[in-house]
């Protein structure tokens, strides 16, 4: 005669553990991706307000002078002056997260005092280390205006 016995069967235990594998797998890459597109907008932003700083700088006439910003692929460099020096003091270098990079169609871009426009307008674009269709742009003006995607 079998009794019963309180308790769980190893098939249940290997399910149940087979499950919760997986909803925990789901979870993560899940986190991943939002992490890595939340990075991006972050970067994006950034990037965005600081054209707009050099610009708005440049237009106030800060320091006399005109402003621009730089860009690398793992960072860029906020610098004051026509020409950009990256041994000068007063640049400011902000990095960018470790899973963007950024390209740019021109690296470097001063704004004009005056008008605070650009000789050469371009488009930054930052796009996932790992994941190529991770990607958003900023467009330069050759009025200096900046704008996002």
């Amino acid at each position: 005669m079998l009794r019963y016995r309180p308790g769980f069967t190893l098939t249940e235990i290997v399910v149940s553990t087979s499950i919760l594998s997986l909803m925990a797998l789901l979870s993560i890459e899940a986190f991943a991706s939002y992490s890595k597109n939340e990075a991006l907008s972050g970067n994006l932003y950034m990037i965005a307000s600081t054209l707009r700083d050099a610009r708005s700088k440049t237009l106030s006439s800060v320091g006399g002078s005109q402003y621009g910003v730089h860009i690398d692929s793992d960072k860029f460099i906020l610098f004051q002056g026509s020409v950009f020096s990256p041994l000068s003091q007063t640049n400011k270098e902000y990095r960018l997260s470790p899973f963007i990079r950024a390209t740019s169609t021109v690296p470097t871009l001063v704004f004009q005092r005056v008008t605070g426009s650009v000789a050469s307008p371009g488009v930054i674009t930052l796009y996932g280390a790992s994941d190529a269709q991770l990607k958003k742009n900023i467009t330069i003006q050759g009025t200096g205006v900046v704008s996002t995607d």
